[in-house]
């Protein structure tokens, strides 16, 4: 549901403020769309689908360190039980026929962003602990929704699916166990995707929408759950395609899986740090954090920084913010650094000019609202 975000490389002694607006919009700024809606996407875990036929070699935190950091929570409402260090330890403290376990599925969905987009969740959430209070809210959202398709042993299967799941498919929209349906036909008002027959229902950037069709591969879109499942949205053209895998020819009209990139036009796997770049094929593995520094021409980790502190581009790298935006950092106005600011908490004003709100609120009329399938009639 996040809109996408871009850019990648420095700034360079000698280049003139075109080059580097062009260089650093294409690139270091351009890379946090792709983990936004990374994010959208499994924030809509339990209304979309896709396909998990291949465990998982994770590289990244396991479900047990998410769910000790969410019990650290300070006043967050998807605070675990007491003594619970794993999603499956989460599973056994709501087994009834009528309870959907949100806090399970919220932590395998958090794991798996940390597992798989390590840099989206810091630059969303700031940590696993905010990462599950705020995914935890989608999920409340879809139970009561009226006439919607989560289930219990839905909830379950989806958050299992997560955790076995490998990132290629986790992040280009392939998890089946997670598309649940519901009865509403398209045209019919909705909030959630599981209260639609397609599991699709339109609200990119408000609280209620129709259900809809999903596209299939040339069919319009404006975000990954409008595709069909194993299809992405086209971030310029906005169609649905299929990525690349790797070793597939690759082109603009038909980019590369997340994990590879287009090098001579084929895919390949994405550049590890250290390892020799070229700032203008995308070839660091943003999923890892990494962008390409321009000046050493070597796949470099983005820097974090916490609310009030400088971001941009600083001390010959990138500084993004934990969980906030860089204010002041505009590169029309060849303004290359700026200070994090807090996201707007949900019921605050949001728009121009002021910081975006918090996963999963949206900026509607002015203000950051929270999903509310229950008014969607």
């Amino acid at each position: 549901m996040l809109r996408k975000v871009a850019a990648r490389c420095l700034t360079t002694a000698g280049r003139n403020h075109t080059n580097v607006k062009n260089c650093t919009q294409r690139n270091i700024l351009a890379r946090f769309k792709l983990i936004s809606a990374v994010s959208g996407l499994l924030i809509a875990a339990v209304g979309c689908g896709g396909d998990d036929d291949e465990k998982s070699k994770g590289d990244g935190a396991p479900v047990g360190q998410v769910a000790d950091a969410a019990a650290d929570s300070a006043g967050s409402n998807s605070t675990p039980d007491a003594g619970v260090t794993s999603t499956t330890d989460v599973m056994a403290v709501e087994q009834t026929p009528s309870a959907v376990n949100c806090t399970a599925l919220a932590m395998a969905l958090c794991s798996a962003t940390e597992r798989c987009a390590g840099a989206g969740l810091t630059f969303l959430f700031g940590t696993s602990a905010k990462c599950v209070e705020r995914f935890k809210i989608s999920c409340d959202d879809s139970v009561k929704a009226p006439q919607t398709g989560v289930t219990p042993a839905k909830a379950i299967a989806c958050a299992s699916a997560y955790a076995s799941a490998t990132c290629g498919n986790i992040l280009n929209n392939n998890i089946p166990a997670c598309d649940v349906l519901g009865p509403r036909a398209n045209g019919q008002a909705c909030g959630s995707n599981a209260q639609c027959q397609t599991g699709f229902c339109t609200t990119s950037d408000r609280q209620c929408g129709g259900c809809a069709p999903r596209a299939s591969g040339g069919g319009s879109c404006t975000e990954d759950e409008g595709c069909v499942a194993g299809l992405v949205c086209h971030e310029s053209l906005s169609v649905c395609y299929k990525p690349g895998q790797a070793g597939d020819s690759c082109s603009e009209p038909r980019p590369c899986a997340y994990g590879l990139f287009c090098k001579d036009t084929f895919c390949v796997a994405s550049l590890t740090a250290g390892a020799k770049c070229d700032t203008d094929d995308d070839g660091c593995d943003f999923t890892k954090g990494l962008f390409c520094n321009p000046i050493a021409q070597v796949c470099q980790a983005l820097q974090f920084a916490d609310p009030g502190n400088s971001c941009g581009l600083l001390n010959g790298g990138f500084t993004a913010c934990r969980s906030g935006e860089c204010a002041g950092f505009d590169l029309d106005q060849a303004t290359t650094t700026g200070v994090c600011a807090s996201l707007s908490a949900d019921g605050t004003a949001c728009g121009v000019g002021k910081p975006g709100c918090q996963v999963p609120a949206l900026c509607e009329n002015g203000t950051c609202k929270l999903p509310n399938s229950p008014v969607c009639q």
